[in-house]
């Protein structure tokens, strides 16, 4: 979609200010990058494995070793891979956490039913509450 050139004036954003934005939008609302990390950290802990294998299978069955620094590339893979997993454990708990610090309800009530006006009313001034409570002391007696 191409759009038409500003009316007047410039712009104020410049490119880094464009990039922080972007950058708040992606890592502010959502744990999807932890997840993205912790989900890389385990792919860096798998293929390291299946490498480890096939450096023990080439040595043990094909009689030759694969070449270089296998047990160093080995080794620093997949504790890095181990690291990025638990660093993406530890950020889903601390994404959880900050989830419930906002507090926001689980659920939005829309209608209520039964209510003498159907509508949620006002939720602040108690009227709603007592209007339950009425309701029940009324089914007990």
């Amino acid at each position: 979609m191409e759009r038409s050139e500003r009316h007047s004036g410039e712009t104020k954003y410049g490119f880094l200010r464009l990039l922080k934005l972007a950058a708040d939008g992606i890592f502010a609302f959502s744990i999807v990058p932890i997840r993205a990390a912790a989900l890389l950290g385990a792919a860096a802990i798998f293929l390291s494995s299946l490498f480890g294998l096939y450096a023990l299978f080439a040595k043990i069955v094909l009689r030759k070793s694969p070449q270089g620094f296998t047990a160093l590339l080995l080794l620093i893979t997949f504790l890095s891979g181990v690291l990025l997993f638990f660093l993406g454990v530890i950020g889903e708990y601390v994404g959880r956490i900050y989830e419930e610090s906002k507090g926001r309800p689980l659920y939005i009530v829309s209608r209520i039913v039964g209510s003498r006006s159907g509508t949620p009313g006002n939720l602040e001034g108690g009227s709603l509450r007592q209007e339950a409570g009425d309701r029940l002391r009324a089914e007990r007696s």
